[in-house]
């Protein structure tokens, strides 16, 4: 299965090692305030590339790439 973000369309693949894809929050507020700047009524399934991120956004000190707590793209 490809993944691909719902904002810009972009597909991983090789091309692009670096890319990270987010899904919606766990939790109901945030995922809530996600979909509202997504303009989406249901989370399930909608996948957010590292492109709408900043590098702040990101937790430091972990081995994979994880967005702090309370981020909206």
């Amino acid at each position: 299965m490809v993944k691909t973000c719902c904002i810009c369309g972009f597909e991983q693949s090789a091309m692009s090692p670096d890319l990270v894809f987010h899904s919606t929050p766990k939790d109901p507020v945030i995922c809530k305030q996600w979909l509202k700047v997504l303009k989406k009524e249901n989370g399930k399934g909608l996948l957010v590339c590292s492109k709408h991120f900043k590098p702040e956004n990101y937790r430091q000190y972990c081995k994979k790439p994880l967005l702090k707590k309370n981020v909206i793209p």
